[in-house]
């Protein structure tokens, strides 16, 4: 039994395509689902060292997302104590604000958006939280992503180099 993928491929090699036959046939229609990609980014000043690895990434999922939905919306988020909606993508890495950094009200307005404007049985939802990660505040952060985990396919987050403390 060891050897049974062994087995297989050298039968599969043997295989001519008049080999395979095919009765009959059912075509399934793939839902047609969209994805919403939400970039919540800490603007509170401590991360502008980090900004040009984070404008590569948000360009690199942006093109992933493009070539793989026939539908799909990009929304722009940035945060220090409080949350703003960013109208585009220029406006979002030009934007800086002051005072501390709250992560929860990045996602708390993330999930927010997706619950007023991105029904789940029509949308898949990802959200990329970006910040140095310094102030993180693990109970409240960590409660809201939960929330916002439960309810989308994906959350990642993208940290600067020297956010060793969060990681661990």
């Amino acid at each position: 039994t060891e050897n049974v993928d062994e087995v297989f491929d050298q039968g599969f090699a043997l295989m001519h395509p008049r080999d395979f036959v095919v009765k009959s046939k059912t075509i399934t229609r793939k839902p047609e689902v969209k994805a919403v990609v939400t970039f919540v980014l800490d603007a509170s000043g401590s991360t502008a060292r980090y900004m040009e690895a984070f404008k590569r990434f948000v360009h690199d999922i942006e093109t992933l997302i493009a070539a793989n939905y026939k539908g799909f919306a990009f929304e722009y988020i940035i945060f220090d104590t409080q949350a703003h909606i960013m109208k585009s993508r220029n406006d979002f890495f030009r934007s800086q604000l002051g005072g501390g950094t709250t992560y929860h009200t990045g996602t708390d307005k993330a999930r927010d958006l997706f619950n007023q404007k991105y029904p789940r049985n029509i949308w898949d939802r990802y959200t990329f939280l970006m910040g140095d990660m310094e102030d993180f505040a693990p109970d409240k952060a960590f409660a809201s992503i939960k929330k916002l985990l439960d309810e989308s396919e994906f959350f990642g987050t993208v940290a600067g180099l020297h956010s060793r403390e969060y990681m661990d």
